[in-house]
């Protein structure tokens, strides 16, 4: 490939939040492979948010496949918006086919039959798949970059909650995409009034509800002494606030994952996912694996994912006990004072 002919590159990138995460382990060995080249990304509407704050990222285009671009017509005019990008070379790394009609030279689309290490984490076998293409991956990095208003947003969020640089600051996704791979409300009290009571703890709450009746027994039920923004900050906000944070708990969820990738030390509790599929990716011996022991552990992914129907957390969330979480936080906390 020669590097100094790509001026223009995209990636066509996932829609889900959590998705988004890893695609973005490509973008700095793309900047390196092709430093004079302006990187665009391809997302849905709730990943514009995600792709502006990424360092390298230079152009988010949306693609809005539920709204404006929509049906035949839709498309037809995605893609022609495309092609006068007239872009050199195209990453993809979903499962779509309209990139052929994109006018590209040099196409790049990561298949999983083609990745020799079928068990590695998917920010891994994207390093792969540019490896194999000639592209210098290296280990997984990430940079993060935030507008002055989100960073403002977070100045007057800390001085309004008379929180300062000495404070201890925790991260708390009592959130996720399918309630059953939540944790109990009353075992995050517990671990709330642990750490306000032994470390007087600022722990922020982060999220954004659904529909279903578990979302919406969480904000009423949580311990009062938290600074919640579940539902009162954008994606990029959240982001922002993380990065401030010394550590980060929560389920198989999005900003877990985000966490993870800025540095921050990650608790993820695991046990309707399989933590060998996609974990923290930098703190994957952080992970609290459910001691349940049920034979449809770990149920996602795989084709009985929920089978057991659980709406609100289940059987093998449960199990996590407050004891084996507040030992995980402790032996971290204490690494933290070497």
């Amino acid at each position: 490939m020669e590097n100094l002919k790509i001026k223009k590159v995209l990636i066509f990138g996932h829609s889900n939040i959590g998705d988004i995460c890893y695609d973005m382990v490509v973008v700095i060995p793309l900047k390196k492979a092709f430093p004079n080249a302006r990187i665009s990304f391809i997302t849905s509407p709730k990943g514009a948010d995600i792709g502006n704050s990424i360092m390298g990222i230079d152009q988010v285009i949306i693609f809005d496949k539920h709204g404006k671009d929509k049906g035949l017509m839709g498309y037809l005019r995605f893609i022609a918006r495309v092609r006068a990008e007239k872009f050199d070379l195209a990453i993809i790394l979903r499962d779509i086919q309209m990139h052929y009609f994109f006018g590209i030279g040099k196409l790049l689309k990561y298949r999983k039959s083609a990745i020799a290490i079928k068990d590695a984490h998917v920010a891994e076998k994207y390093l792969e798949f540019l490896e194999k293409q000639g592209i210098i991956a290296g280990p997984a990095e990430f940079e993060f970059k935030f507008s002055d208003n989100d960073s403002r947003y977070v100045v007057d969020l800390l001085k309004d909650n008379s929180v300062d640089a000495k404070s201890l600051k925790v991260g708390i996704m009592p959130l996720a995409a399918w309630p059953l791979k939540c944790w109990p409300i009353e075992k995050w009290n517990k671990i709330i009034e642990k750490l306000n009571s032994e470390f007087n703890a600022k722990v922020f709450l982060f999220g954004k509800t659904g529909n279903s009746d578990w979302d919406k027994q969480v904000v009423p039920n949580i311990a009062k002494q938290v600074i919640s923004i579940i539902d009162k900050s954008t994606v990029s906000q959240s982001m922002a606030l993380i990065k401030k944070m010394d550590i980060f708990i929560g389920p198989d969820s999005s900003f877990l994952h985000f966490a993870s990738c800025m540095g921050i030390q990650t608790i993820g509790l695991y046990g309707a996912t399989d933590p060998n599929f996609i974990y923290p990716l930098l703190h994957k011996q952080n992970i609290i694996f459910s001691s349940a022991g049920l034979k449809c552990m770990p149920c996602y992914p795989g084709p009985n994912g929920g089978s057991c129907q659980a709406h609100a957390p289940a059987e093998c969330m449960n199990a996590i006990s407050v004891e084996q979480v507040w030992e995980k936080l402790n032996k971290i906390l204490n690494s933290q004072k070497k």
